[in-house]
């Protein structure tokens, strides 16, 4: 009984079928608040969690889902759709469970609700999208070894390079102007907090050697545990014409 409760309580449903689905044998009754259903209900149509899928996942997940029978074990992701109308994302890892002889006796699964995660991953797609469609220069490099990390297609088209080239480069081979040393001194203020945003012009260099004037806007943010340095470069060729 304290096992059962046990498994109630939990945001995550196990369930177990037996080796080729035709039979449900056992159902934490946490699929409620998942699935919307009993747990009584799915024993009783083994074939609901698959009903449950959203109509636009269901032909990949089941071709997935006859791999994992042959291999014994995989994850799948994909969408169902509640009693109410409310879609989630579930995440399922099976794995079969063996008798003595070795031969496959049932087939287990953990099913996580990833809601939450795919709506991040969506929002970040989105961000990402965005900034990629930005006209300036937007890059992102180590504060430690200033190696790259991110560039955009309007930083990369500007100045000429490709990433996997630019991988290879520091700021400082973009701005001749600064040696290595001033660079990590400009950005000593931001480490130590006396300012949050470091904003300078300087000459930035193109793979070909030419060079134009640029305003950067450096500031620091932190990414799993490590500082990094978000750059946005403006090209400012047509303000020096214009003065």
């Amino acid at each position: 009984e304290t096992l059962d409760n046990l498994l109630d309580s939990m945001d995550r449903v196990l369930w177990s079928f037996a080796p080729d689905l035709s039979t449900v044998f056992f159902v934490s009754e946490s699929s409620k608040k998942l699935f919307g259903h009993e747990a009584a209900e799915f024993r009783a149509r083994p074939r609901l969690w698959i009903e449950l899928m959203h109509p636009d996942d269901r032909n990949q997940a089941e071709a997935m889902m006859d791999r994992i029978v042959l291999s014994g074990a995989g994850v799948m992701e994909y969408r169902i759709v509640r009693p109410d109308g409310e879609m989630r994302w579930i995440e399922v890892r099976w794995r079969h469970a063996t008798e003595g002889s070795g031969k496959p006796a049932r087939l287990d699964g953990i099913v996580t609700d990833i809601t939450d995660r795919k709506q991040t991953e969506d929002e970040n797609r989105q961000l990402l999208s965005i900034v990629e469609q930005s006209l300036n220069e937007i890059y992102v490099f180590d504060a430690t070894t200033l190696s790259y990390e991110y560039a955009n297609s309007g930083a990369l088209h500007n100045i000429g390079y490709s990433f996997r080239h630019l991988r290879l480069l520091t700021p400082v081979d973009l701005m001749p102007q600064y040696t290595e040393g001033a660079l990590l001194k400009l950005m000593e203020q931001l480490l130590h907090r006396e300012k949050a945003q470091q904003v300078f012009e300087t000459a930035h260099r193109r793979s070909d050697g030419s060079e134009y004037p640029a305003e950067v806007h450096l500031q620091l943010v932190e990414r799993e545990g490590r500082w990094k340095c978000l750059a946005v470069v403006l090209d400012i060729s047509e303000r020096h014409r214009s003065q």
